[in-house]
């Protein structure tokens, strides 16, 4: 169940060993084309079927807690909808701006497989964007936390910090579908747990930084019930003064409770206890 915001560490992972801050962009990914034989597999999940949320039955995600890349098979810019290749699971893209005068947001997938956010966030303002499930609720209880890959493709933070939020059933307002729980005529709406002090993010978009951020390190004022995650967002505030920055976000996933071993590691850990022992 995510958890009170604790004093924990937020993590800064290279890809899923956690051996460095920064990842270099994959070099096979392939890019959505009109012509349908660059990528491997043409994308084949749902792109119409937008579910009412029911939490009580959530949607399940595959044991190593994937939920896109943005690659072409899971990214259909015809309809702008990104899925899960793995289990299905699909969903929306969408930004929002402030409410200052000169607060902008647009949000669009790259050519090289990445969520991008261009935001300009006045001074005092902020602004975001994210992913929105519309497979249904999630059911996040065999995970620990949340990672993604994130870096500056042009601008600067400079003036401003980010955060990632963790869009919940009961914040989310009722409309528009799919709707939540909040009523927005008795209830202050959109209240989700949020994780801020994240790591800097990389300024080289080809060796953006992976973050690894557990659920003890999200806070609110009401903490929902793990089969309540409904989507993820990111957010950018004004700290010192305006700012204006196109952030690139990637491979987002949900961190597993327990990581399964690959066959390399137990033949390397053998390897080592083998060595100790003779020595």
């Amino acid at each position: 169940m995510l958890a009170l915001g604790l004093p924990v560490m937020i993590g800064v992972v290279a890809g899923c060993g956690g051996e460095g801050g920064v990842r270099r962009m994959r070099a096979e990914q392939p890019i959505e084309r009109p012509d349908a034989t660059v990528c491997p597999a043409a994308y084949a999940c749902e792109v119409a079927n937008v579910k009412a949320y029911d939490c009580a039955a959530p949607a399940h995600l595959t044991p190593d807690g994937h939920v896109t890349s943005f690659s072409c098979q899971e990214w259909r810019g015809s309809a702008g909808k990104w899925c899960s290749s793995d289990d299905g699971n699909h969903g929306s893209i969408y930004s929002f701006p402030g409410r200052t005068t000169g607060d902008s947001a647009a949000n669009r997938v790259d050519e090289d497989g990445s969520f991008r956010l261009t935001l300009h966030v006045s001074s005092g303002s902020y602004g975001g964007g994210g992913i929105q499930f519309e497979g249904g609720c999630f059911d996040v209880s065999a995970f620990t936390g949340v990672e993604f890959s994130v870096a500056v493709a042009s601008g600067s933070l400079t003036g401003c910090t980010y955060q990632v939020q963790v869009q919940t059933f009961e914040q989310r307002p009722t409309t528009p579908f799919p709707g939540g729980s909040c009523d927005m005529n008795t209830s202050s709406c959109y209240g989700y747990p949020s994780a801020m002090n994240l790591p800097a993010p990389s300024t080289d978009p080809m060796m953006p930084t992976v973050v690894s951020v557990p659920f003890t390190a999200f806070s609110a004022s009401v903490m929902p019930a793990p089969k309540q995650v409904i989507g993820l967002q990111w957010q950018v505030n004004s700290s010192t003064g305006p700012c204006t920055v196109e952030l690139r976000i990637d491979d987002i996933r949900f961190i597993p409770t327990a990581s399964p071993v690959d066959a390399g590691t137990s033949e390397d850990a053998a390897t080592t206890s083998d060595a100790s022992s003779s020595s």
